[in-house]
Order: structure tokens, then sequence, then C-alpha cells
């Protein structure tokens, strides 16, 4: 065994109990959601007014809303940047409609009044944090917006359209599941081109992990993102001083994780190519970076075995099984 040397160097900066991965209060920076930032980005310069991200469930959209917020208000700090649910008791009225986006960009006042008042409350609002540019800019985020019916596009409409008469530009990005792209076509199809061409413009499928590389990618985030931020103190050195002291980088297991997501995909007979959700693939790293980290030493490593234990734990291999029955029962109905 590696002989360690007790030092400052071994000391976390706080207590486990404390740290963001403790708690599943963190994000990294995936592939997928840089790909959303960088779309973000993109239609902001180029004043695109719309786009739809969609993705499979639990593959980390409403992360990636988080991140991509977080980092628009840093990188483009005179846009007014805002973010909704909708959520599945949202109702097809106006008023509700209005109150909901009101309550959702804390407004102090978002059920009084009908919903013309409501909806003037709303724009106005927008309109003084739009920015004091030559045009203000509004940057709005949808998640769950495939439950969002003809008539509420037709309200967010209305909006876009009171705010461009007063110079404030607005993009709209609409977040979801695969129902979207889906809702798209159906919209084309009835001509409804006036919402397709203001929400619907770009189109970039949200995706799991789908390679090695892909989890290499995330794996490395751990061994380089560091909390405080700036202090040196990695995810992987804080869980495991002495073992990343010796050379201990979660990066090296990527292939391995990815072999045992591939076994149980293999095993379960789920249709397609594997597509790791974000959700199985933190959960199985957090559940290694708790359970073993009293394990640390100079010659700790992960072996397969554990990984193997740390992805059953996820219930990713649940999560196969029914992808596989529904694709058998859908076959059936046929």
């Amino acid at each position: 065994m590696a002989e360690i040397t007790q030092s400052m160097d071994l000391i976390r900066p706080m207590a486990i109990a404390n740290h963001p991965l403790t708690n599943k209060d963190y994000t990294i920076p995936t592939p997928a959601i840089d790909a959303m930032v960088s779309m973000a980005m993109r239609c902001i310069e180029q004043r695109i007014p719309g786009a739809i991200l969609e993705g499979i469930n639990r593959s980390g959209k409403t992360t990636g809303i988080g991140y991509t917020v977080q980092t628009l208000k840093k990188e483009v700090p005179d846009a007014a940047v805002y973010r909704f649910s909708c959520t599945r008791d949202l109702t097809d009225n106006p008023s509700d409609f209005f109150s909901h986006l009101l309550y959702s960009f804390n407004h102090p006042d978002p059920f009084s009044g009908k919903s013309r008042q409501k909806r003037v409350r709303l724009t106005e609002m927008l309109r003084k944090n739009a920015g004091k540019g030559r045009r203000g800019l509004v940057v709005l985020f949808a998640d769950e917006a495939q439950r969002l019916s003809y008539n509420m596009y037709s309200w967010l409409a209305d909006i876009y359209n009171e705010l461009d008469a007063k110079r404030v530009t607005v993009i709209t990005f609409l977040v979801g599941q695969p129902d979207l792209a889906n809702q798209k076509v159906a919209l084309i199809k009835a001509n409804k081109m006036e919402i397709v061409g203001r929400f619907m413009v770009q189109h970039l499928r949200f995706n799991g992990l789908t390679s090695a590389s892909d989890v290499a990618t995330c794996l490395n985030a751990y061994d380089e993102s560091c909390c405080p931020e700036e202090s040196g103190w990695s995810y992987t050195r804080f869980f495991f001083p002495k073992a990343y002291l010796c050379g201990l980088r979660a990066v090296n297991s990527a292939t391995t994780l990815w072999n045992v997501f591939q076994k149980h995909h293999e095993v379960a007979g789920s249709p397609g190519e594997l597509e790791i959700p974000m959700q199985y693939f933190a959960g199985a790293v957090e559940h290694i970076f708790r359970n073993y980290s009293g394990e640390d030493n100079a010659d700790f490593g992960v072996s397969e075995r554990m990984w193997a234990g740390a992805v059953e734990e996820t219930g990713f291999k649940e999560q196969e099984e029914n992808l596989r029955l529904r694709m058998t029962m859908s076959v059936q109905d046929v």
C-alpha cells in the first residue's frame, strides 16, 4: 500500500453531509446541457424567436434549463430570463394561464383581476425588466411544454406581439417530451404556421448519454468541478482524498460504467440503442461516492462489481424492462 502522509491536503473543507453531491444539489455540464446552452446562445445572437428541445424522461432537461438560465444571466446580463413549468393542473383558461406565468415569474400580485388585467400586468413586468438597449430582450423557458395547448400558444403570441410593439424581442424555448416534435408536425399539417414560425423554428434533441465518450465527459466533470469553486477540491478529491492524491480519477471508469449499463440494456431486451438518462448515471456515481468514501485509502479503486451494484441501486434495470414491456404491448396493439 502506498504511504500517505497526513497533511492539509487530506482535510476536507466541509463536512460530507454538507457537500452538494450528498444533498443532490449540483449540476455538472453534460454534452446535452452544453448543446442546450449553445443553441440558446445561437438563438439569442441570431434573434431566432423560438426553439423546441425534446428528450426522453429523466434525461436531465429540467436540470439543463436551470444551468442554461444561470449561464444566460452571466453571459447576457441585459436580458430578462424567466422559466415556468407547464404543470398538469394548468387549465385552458387565459386567467389561469396568466396567473400561472405571473406566479412563476415572482410577480407580487399574480391572482387579482380579470385575464386582460393579468396579461397587461405580465407584459408590463417583462417590458420593464427587458433591459435598456435599443431593443429589450426577454428569454422564456417553458418546461414540460408538450402540455401547452393551441390556445396557450395564442396567448403567448399576444404577449409576444405586445412586447414587439414596445421594442422588446421575445425568444421562447419549449422543453419537453418527444411529443413536442409530434406537436410541431401536427401544427404544420394544420397550417398553423404562425405558431411554428414563432415558437418552433429550431429543434434540438436532448440526448441522454449515448456512448462511453459521453460517460467519460461527465465523469471527468466530477474530477474537475470543485466545491467551493476554485478551491482545488474536486468532487472526486473531496470524497476520496487519499486515493485522489495517489491518482484515482472517476474518468478512468468510463468504459467499465458504460459496459455495466450496456449489459442491463441487452439483458432486458430494450428497443433501440442504449441511451442512459442522466438521473440513472448521476445516481450510480453518487452511490459510489457516498457509500465508499469511508473506504478511502491510497490503493482504493472502483471495481466493476462496485459499479454494477451502484447501477442496480438506481433502478435502471427496472426502467429498461419497462421500456421492453411498453414496446411489446405497442406491437400487440397494432
